[in-house]
């Protein structure tokens, strides 16, 4: 089904006119990681791991399943394997792939990868360190790698995700943003000066997300009364799940929402849930706090609270 769908696609490709050489070459290697994309989630889409009990039986199955992937991939992956076909963004996807050392042993076996190629995944690696984890070393690592970078296009996004996560280091200041209650009243971050301040920033559909909500909530009772507080940020595109979910889902914690960009971009919010810990003075304590469920979180507090 995936390479009737492919010679479709590939088809029409090649009966279009007025399009250039390079859009052409481009969409085929579209087309050709698509394919090897499908291939690769096949095993989580079908019920190939549905009888599977342990993780040994998993990663048995998924080494069997690579392994039989390998003939259908490894000519494909030759076929673009083209430094100039890293605009694409599937592309891009597919070849991350290279990353995993018994997967190069096995689909990228013989094939020369370009030093372009080789340079993007060390890049993406450093900005992966920097969305984990802030902290002094991380951005001194990204510093340091920084001057080794050969490709002036990646460096300068390097440099830019670098002078970001300094920003979020701990002891800079806090970045204001705009949310709303759930009676459509406003409100500013910068509002809460003067408290502590942890915010939660979660959505409906994210599973982690609810299950850290209970563990927010009882932090949020343990500390009543104290010079901290709590805020359940939604970043749901829109405020009509959110409301839904609010209406099903008693919650005691007042409750807000959010899509003001500057929560995402200052914040440098790539994923969730995501804990942020502001001390009274609104400077960054934790710009990834531990979760509300973790050990960690309360003495982290209590040094906060107790900080004269």
């Amino acid at each position: 089904l995936v390479d009737s769908l492919a010679a479709i696609r590939m088809h029409t490709l090649d009966t279009l006119s007025n399009v250039s050489g390079l859009f052409k070459k481009l969409e085929t290697a579209r087309i050709k990681a698509d394919v090897i994309n499908s291939y690769i989630c096949y095993a989580s889409y079908s019920r190939m791991f549905a009888d599977i009990k342990t993780e040994e039986e998993m990663q048995a199955k998924w080494n069997e399943f690579n392994v039989s992937l390998t003939p259908e991939v490894a000519p494909l992956y030759k076929e673009i394997m083209d430094e100039n076909m890293l605009d694409v963004a599937v592309v891009r996807d597919v070849l991350s792939y290279q990353e995993d050392s018994t997967l190069t042993s096995l689909w990228f076996k013989d094939i020369s990868i370009p030093a372009r190629t080789t340079e993007l995944y060390a890049c993406a690696k450093i900005v992966g360190d920097l969305r984990d984890e802030v902290s002094e070393q991380t951005v001194d690592k990204a510093k340091a790698f920084l001057q080794t970078v050969k490709n002036a296009d990646f460096a300068t996004e390097v440099e830019g995700k670098i002078v970001q996560a300094f920003k979020l280091l701990p002891g800079q200041p806090a970045f204001d943003f705009e949310m709303e209650d759930v009676e459509g009243n406003v409100k500013h971050l910068a509002d809460f000066k003067g408290k502590v301040i942890y915010i939660d920033l979660w959505a409906t559909w994210c599973g982690p997300c609810i299950q850290e909500s209970p563990a927010f909530e009882a932090l949020g009772k343990k500390y009543a009364g104290k010079d901290i507080v709590f805020l359940p940020v939604s970043t749901d595109t829109t405020t009509k799940p959110w409301l839904g979910y609010l209406d099903a889902h008693k919650k005691e914690l007042t409750q807000y929402h959010s899509n003001d960009v500057a929560l995402k971009e200052s914040w440098a919010i790539m994923y969730i849930p995501r804990f942020i810990l502001i001390d009274k003075d609104f400077n960054i304590v934790n710009a990834y706090a531990p979760r509300p469920s973790s050990e960690e979180i309360s003495p982290l507090i209590d040094s906060v609270l107790n900080k004269q």
